[in-house]
């Protein structure tokens, strides 16, 4: 389990205080508690997050969220233009959280993740190009070899 994970299972966000994630515990404990009608693996699951969250730090788990947006970033880098947007986002959660496999979205999120893409354009664009540009100046070397693979592949695609 990672801090987002653990986050997600309780409802609570990676940055929030110690306080809020025993709000957000109470809150998916009331919920999923088997005397209520609850399933006893959610709640054991829920209360392993909880305890996962709350032995470290809010600065460590920002840290440990940072690495791992960096890590899922990375990866979907290097997946991003052999498959089309959605099956590079899904592998590389899937491969940072060691799921074997990743769920298959349904239409209708596929269309809203469409949908969404389509309307902030410009921002995707400009999040694109500060990947670029944090890529190129860490290494250019290694930038500049990515680029020839990359027009070599396109080209290789546009010729039929």
């Amino acid at each position: 389990m990672n801090v987002i994970e653990a986050a997600m299972y309780i409802g609570a966000s990676v940055g929030d205080t110690d306080e809020d994630i025993k709000k957000r515990w109470r809150e998916a404990a009331s919920r999923w508690h088997p005397d209520r009608g609850g399933d006893h693996e959610a709640m054991q699951t829920i209360n392993a997050a909880r305890d996962y969250l709350l032995s470290m730090s809010r600065a460590a788990r920002m840290q440990q969220k940072k690495w791992f947006v960096r890590q899922v970033g990375e990866i979907f880098a290097k997946v991003c233009d052999a498959m089309d947007m959605w099956e590079a986002r899904v592998t590389a959660r899937a491969s940072v959280t060691n799921n074997a496999t990743p769920a298959q979205p349904s239409v209708t999120y596929k269309r809203r993740a469409a949908a969404w893409e389509t309307r902030n354009a410009d921002k995707v664009r400009e999040q694109t190009r500060a990947r670029v540009k944090a890529h190129r100046d860490r290494d250019p070397d290694a930038y500049k070899a990515y680029m020839r693979e990359y027009m070599r592949k396109r080209r290789e695609r546009a010729t039929p």
